[in-house]
């Protein structure tokens, strides 16, 4: 029996032709519905081994691998684990962060600048949407350490 799927939103289109485009060999991801178009292709494409994944920290290995091979690799990740990356990665201690009272935490290890800080900030979803405007990567970049109390650029 074939399953039928409907059509991609177009940027899930975008997100594999640029993969594609930039001669990405290996894709390594956990199964997820939001990734569910690049990993259909993936595992279409001759050119491309899909790699499935127990956890996010394994895809770190997985690309890292690649990498030394000299292939191009992506990790295809859920943003409910990026924590989860950061401890592949050997970050010490990394943060999720859920409310006010933990961005004082993080602001206290970005000025201590005592190792890799690494945060998660977490969105609720009764919080309204957002979307970044285009052509806005100064504001955006000097967004965080503004609010860390931190210089910007």
């Amino acid at each position: 029996m074939s399953q039928t799927h409907a059509p991609a939103p177009s940027w899930q289109e975008d997100v594999f032709s640029a993969l594609k485009r930039r001669g990405v060999q290996q894709i390594a991801y956990v199964p997820d519905s939001g990734h569910s178009h690049t990993i259909r292709e993936a595992r279409r494409d001759p050119d491309i081994h899909d790699v499935v994944l127990t956890t996010e920290e394994e895809g770190v290995a997985v690309v890292s691998g690649a990498w030394l091979g000299g292939q191009r690799a992506v990790l295809l990740t859920q943003s409910s684990d990026l924590v989860a990356v950061a401890r592949g990665l050997s970050i010490h201690d990394p943060l999720r962060i859920s409310g006010l009272a933990q961005a004082d935490d993080l602001a206290g290890r970005v000025k201590a600048r005592a190792a890799t800080t690494y945060a998660q900030v977490l969105i609720t979803t009764d919080e309204p949407p957002r979307a970044l405007p285009p052509r806005d990567g100064v504001a955006n970049k000097n967004a965080l350490p503004a609010a860390l109390g931190l210089s910007t650029f």
